[in-house]
């Protein structure tokens, strides 16, 4: 019986030690998935057009938001949801801050192909995606 609850609060207490560990997973997990579904947008629109979007440059760049009054300084990639012909909208990172920003980075490497990064990631984790 006392080991009974010895494990029972055992476990208890592995799944309640540390939860902001688990919703920092949780969030990089949608990070992975954010990135993979704005560089499959990216390549499909290369696939129809035989180019990436012009404004994609060599530099790691911020994607600007869908539908916001500035892009400046940002990576402009409307010609993906306009008409929402390949996304609805760009995903942007939970813990964005920018208001015109969706907290990741987007670049054409010297081999041309893209990379997206979320600097923003957690738990140490330097999270990117070439493709």
């Amino acid at each position: 019986m006392i080991v009974t609850v010895v494990a029972l609060l055992a476990t208890l207490g592995i799944l309640f030690v540390n939860p902001k560990k688990q919703q920092a997973e949780y969030r990089d997990g949608q990070r992975l998935a954010d990135m993979q579904t704005t560089i499959n947008a990216v390549y499909q629109y290369k696939w129809d057009t035989d180019k990436f979007p012009a404004t994609i440059t060599d530099k790691q760049t911020e994607i600007c938001k869908t539908d916001v009054p500035a892009c400046t300084g940002m990576v402009d990639l409307s010609i993906l949801t306009n008409k929402e012909a390949y996304l609805r909208i760009l995903p942007s990172d939970p813990l964005a801050k920018s208001i015109n920003g969706t907290g990741y980075l987007i670049q054409l490497t010297s081999d041309k192909r893209i990379k997206i990064s979320a600097p923003h990631a957690e738990n140490n984790i330097k999270m990117f995606i070439v493709r």
